[in-house]
């Protein structure tokens, strides 16, 4: 936790006092009942609030944590029990921990190590740890998010390959330790994205049938995008691109609509004749 013996001393005297926490004769530290109890509701909070994070702004996945972090110290349980309710009273993180209800349940975790796969298995991640943050950076990093399908090729000694977004992913092994998931039988809208073929890989005047728009894209953008009519099923075709390349107008459902590349690519899409 990089905090002197001298502090962690006094935490621990604080949390004495405050009832949270006792100490046994050999010097063990327990958590009281009520600690439990705090403990859950912090995490409670902090999980609520990454959840709104990540639907309801724009803010990056590597700030979630730490805005959350310093939003919990300033909710009171009123405050709680209305983000939670117009968020829908999620069980679930933007990460894949479970959230504590109200009452103090935990939903279990899904999923399991990517390590526990075996190579050509097709899976979902289910879970992206967040600490140590370095590991989530490198998972983050490589465009891997929760709800994202990929395909397990090969778990070496020192890496993990995979496949994700029609390319091939890898990351270390300790990234790995980060990394959950779960088998799946693949949606039309996962296939595409597994698959990997977007808006961005179109030439000017060739038409394709949206499937899906990748897991990385939350909240705002994403009901930006389909307000804008990226739907699983509309036809889209480019119609011409800028001089400089970026960005391109797209023709969907009868408007012109025009994407920067790093927007397109994050649309998956298939020829219309293997849709039907």
């Amino acid at each position: 936790l990089r905090v002197s013996r001298q502090k962690a001393e006094q935490v621990v005297a604080r949390l004495e006092q405050m009832g949270l926490l006792t100490r046994d004769a050999e010097g063990g530290m327990r958590a009281t009942e009520e600690g439990r109890r705090e403990a859950l509701r912090v995490v409670r909070i902090h999980r609520l609030w990454e959840r709104y994070l990540a639907d309801e702004t724009g803010l990056p996945p590597d700030d979630w944590h730490r805005r959350a972090h310093e939003l919990e110290h300033l909710t009171n349980d009123e405050d709680l029990r209305v983000l939670e309710r117009g968020l829908g009273f999620p069980q679930y993180d933007p990460h894949g921990d479970p959230i504590p209800s109200e009452g103090g349940s935990m939903p279990p975790l899904r999923g399991d190590r990517v390590e526990h796969a075996r190579p050509g298995d097709t899976l979902v991640i289910s879970h992206l740890e967040d600490e140590p943050h370095a590991r989530y950076v490198e998972l983050v990093s490589h465009g891997l998010a929760v709800g994202m399908p990929i395909r397990l090729d090969r778990l070496g000694q020192d890496s993990v390959r995979l496949e994700s977004q029609g390319r091939t992913v890898q990351i270390t092994r300790d990234a790995a330790q980060n990394l959950w998931v779960r088998p799946a039988e693949l949606r039309p809208d996962q296939q595409a994205i597994l698959d990997g073929r977007t808006l961005a890989s179109l030439k000017v005047g060739e038409s394709a049938v949206v499937r899906g728009i990748s897991p990385r894209v939350r909240g705002l953008q994403r009901r930006r995008l389909l307000d804008l009519g990226f739907v699983p099923g509309s036809i889209v075709t480019p119609e011409f691109r800028s001089p400089g390349g970026d960005p391109t107008a797209f023709r969907v459902r009868g408007t012109l609509i025009a994407l920067r590349r790093d927007q397109a690519a994050l649309i998956f899409v298939e020829p219309p004749a293997e849709t039907a």
